[in-house]
């Protein structure tokens, strides 16, 4: 909080402010960050390869970052302790852990963003809700998220309070927002059109989407008084008792993808939704494909395939382009399950015969759903043991599923199951 760090277009940084405890010296060689967050007293770095890399003061363990921790999307630095958002929505937090501040409450995911204070930590959910743990005292408010909040995009955290900016611009914060936590400063009266928030220890700074930029709350050392007659601010981000902002317009990040659905198999009928999040320079523009071909009138960050029938199966993907570069998603695999239609057997001679099965609402199967059928064959419907995989003479025909089972003419009998999974 009592130093600032940079991040530059390149994936390098550059640091200045208190250097006590080694927090703005940057690392020799680090390079590739895409985030940065700066606690009290250290510094926390997010590598491109989703890695965290931290320095600076460790009394609590704030700068071990797990072993392992891979897959993060965002971090954030408390007073001693560090957060971190991975890209399935889940948090891992370390360091200080006095009142709870580095447990993670049971079963919390959904997160697209997260927050670390003085004495607490905040999860912003995909929801638009909020969820805050740690200090439970005398002074707790930074904890009590206010009942019914909701529609937030973006939250930023103090030293002993929050403050969240809301999808129609307007901001909503709580906790003590005073150096002696004696009370609140108000937000201003008809504060609107804002489209980013930060937080320093005991004020708040907002952005408006005209470029212009609001800050209230302790002035200290000046931290709120806005240079008369600023304009054009792309970015603002605060520290404990200083404020900062990037005039003009930054050079474009290319996209990054953080976050994407992941494979799903339905029942033919429902409705199955894909999306994906990336960060970088808005705007962006999207494409979605299938197999490889480009989905028309499909560019948005959401795609849905409503009332899905088998020949929608296939690989999804989206390609996410702004003014920087271009990034392409892995592969969703989606699987349309249809309940299947036994055709009676078909004597092939020798005792030998044939099965052949199919989609029940007429749809033509192909080899591509062949690896999700099952065909199973039994000579005593009774024991459930004795079951086994039918895997040789298992072809598609006509769309259809055709087995010519040669191990029938030496059973008495043999019943058979298709299961799809």
């Amino acid at each position: 909080m009592y130093h600032t760090a940079v991040l530059k277009n390149k994936g390098t940084l550059l640091a200045w402010g208190l250097n006590a405890n080694g927090q703005a010296t940057v690392p020799a060689g680090l390079s590739g960050v895409t985030a940065i967050a700066c606690g009290q007293f250290h510094t926390v770095a997010l590598i491109s390869d989703g890695t965290v890399v931290a320095w600076g003061l460790n009394d609590y363990g704030q700068t071990n970052v797990p072993a392992g921790l891979s897959g993060v999307t965002a971090i954030a630095a408390g007073l001693g302790h560090t957060v971190a958002l991975r890209s399935d929505g889940t948090v891992v937090a370390w360091g200080d852990n006095r009142s709870g501040l580095s447990s993670v409450p049971s079963g919390l995911s959904d997160v697209v963003a997260i927050g670390a204070g003085t004495w607490h930590t905040v999860a912003l959910k995909r929801d638009g809700t909020v969820a805050a743990w740690g200090y439970i005292g005398p002074f707790p408010g930074a904890v009590r998220v206010p009942s019914g909040l909701s529609n937030v995009v973006a939250i930023a955290t103090g030293g002993h309070h929050v403050v969240a900016l809301k999808s129609d611009g307007t901001v909503v914060q709580w906790g003590n927002l005073d150096e002696y936590m004696s009370g609140i400063v108000p937000v201003p009266d008809g504060l609107s059109g804002v489209k980013a928030v930060a937080a320093g220890f005991a004020f708040n700074v907002a952005l408006k989407t005209n470029g212009t930029v609001v800050a209230w709350g302790d002035n200290t050392e000046g931290q709120t008084n806005v240079p008369a007659g600023l304009g054009g601010i792309t970015a603002i981000a605060a520290g404990a008792r200083h404020t900062m902002g990037i005039l003009g317009t930054a050079p474009a990040i290319a996209p990054t993808i953080i976050r994407q659905t992941g494979n799903q198999a339905v029942a033919a009928g429902q409705n199955v939704s894909f999306s994906v999040t990336a960060t970088g320079t808005a705007p962006f523009s999207h494409q979605w494909h299938k197999d490889g071909t480009n989905l028309a009138g499909q560019t948005g960050p959401v795609l849905t395939v409503t009332n899905v029938v088998r020949g929608q199966s296939g690989l999804y993907s989206v390609t996410v382009t702004n003014a920087a570069g271009t990034v392409t998603s892995g592969g969703y695999r989606l699987r349309v399950l249809v309940p299947q239609r036994l055709q009676p057997p078909e004597p092939l001679g020798s005792g030998q015969f044939r099965l052949r099965f199919g989609d029940s609402d007429g749809g033509t199967l192909t080899t591509n759903d062949l690896p999700g059928f099952e065909v199973w064959g039994t000579t005593n419907l009774s024991n459930t043991n004795a079951w086994v995989r039918v895997t040789n003479g298992v072809s598609v025909t006509n769309g259809h599923v055709q087995v010519d089972d040669a191990d029938s003419p030496s059973l008495p009998r043999r019943f058979y199951r298709v299961i799809e999974r």
